[in-house]
């Protein structure tokens, strides 16, 4: 629990193409007496820098911003973000579920205080997954009454799991790659003839967005067609 601590208000800052597991924990903030600061997003999927440092100004106790977005994978200008943050001394925490052991991450540059895997996304079994905590004094734990994982989450720890996402984590982070590439919309048909033919709309899509994006997703972004 990292909210309200240290004369911090229990404000957290977090973006509007978050996993649900991220804007639901962000929501739940509210219900507590807290607020929540939604960023929006260009029309690439990235996070609006000057709505970041308008927030920032407030001094909230957290900002949360996704690595790679699970949909059309966008990357965040993480490094940019972290900097800001931390110019400003608010922790940054990053779901980084989708661009570990498919991007090069170097938490130094970056500047994240927390980062969070899941194993599933790398080889590793279901249900194992990591919080890299880089400040053990921004976090309390929310369950007591052990020592495991410096007592940050007490319990009996999943051994076999966590073997398995360590070595996970090993073979993703040596074949990360960075291949990356524009994403242009394409008919699918031949002709506008073709579609007439089968009686058929025939659209001509502007290619779309060339922003960086990770080689893992395969959606795109359909831009608003026109008839040609």
């Amino acid at each position: 629990m990292l909210l309200g601590r240290a004369g911090k208000s229990m404000h957290v800052v977090t973006s509007a193409i978050e996993h649900k597991a991220v804007l639901a924990a962000a929501h739940v903030v509210v219900s507590m007496g807290g607020r929540e600061t939604i960023l929006p997003v260009d029309h690439n999927g990235q996070v609006r820098l000057d709505a970041l440092d308008a927030a920032l100004a407030e001094g909230p106790a957290l900002v949360s911003v996704m690595w790679v977005n699970n949909e059309v994978g966008t990357v965040q200008p993480m490094a940019e973000i972290g900097a800001r943050c931390r110019a400003a001394g608010v922790p940054l925490h990053s779901d980084a579920v989708q661009s570990f052991g498919k991007l090069p991450i170097a938490l130094d540059e970056v500047g994240c205080s927390l980062l969070s895997i899941s194993g599933h996304k790398l080889g590793a079994p279901k249900g194992i997954g990591a919080l890299i905590v880089r400040d053990r004094h921004i976090v309390d734990a929310l369950i007591h009454g052990g020592g495991q994982q410096y007592g940050i989450r007490p319990g009996t720890e999943n051994v076999a799991g966590a073997v398995a996402l360590g070595r996970a984590a090993l073979l993703g982070a040596a074949g990360a790659r960075t291949r990356t590439w524009p994403m242009s919309a394409h008919c699918v048909t031949t002709s506008p003839s073709d579609c007439r033919s089968r009686s058929l709309t025939w659209w001509c899509m502007p290619p779309a967005s060339s922003a960086r994006r990770t080689s893992s997703r395969s959606r795109f972004r359909a831009p608003r067609p026109r008839r040609c």
